[in-house]
């Protein structure tokens, strides 16, 4: 194959060996939180007052982050419940991993 071709002959592992891409790791937990969700009104004024100060900074994808949607913003991104399509996989993935110029600060972007 010839440089500059697009192919799907381009395996993921090699991809993350030449440097293209980065490996991805998945954990799986049980969470109180996911069980019972948290409340504005159970959390401590401290809380109260870090959860308004700071954006949220993790994405929580139930069948969302797939189609028609591009936030280059996301940094850390959730999934609640398992994803068994691994093409939905693959395009929630690339929600996360996409580039996002001075995201942490002027010069400093992801990835």
């Amino acid at each position: 194959m010839g440089n500059n071709i697009p192919t799907y002959a381009y395996e993921y592992g090699e991809a993350v060996g030449d440097g293209f891409l980065v490996p991805y790791y998945t954990v799986e937990t049980g969470l109180k939180f996911m069980e019972e969700g948290i409340y504005y009104d159970n959390l401590s004024e401290e809380e109260k007052e870090q959860y308004e100060e700071k954006m949220p900074q993790i994405a929580v994808s139930v069948d969302m982050l797939d189609t028609g949607i591009d936030v280059p913003e996301v940094v850390n991104l959730a999934f609640f419940k398992k994803v068994r399509s691994k093409a939905k996989f693959w395009q929630m993935i690339g929600r996360g991993t996409r580039l996002c110029k001075d995201l942490f600060g002027p010069g400093m972007d992801k990835f």
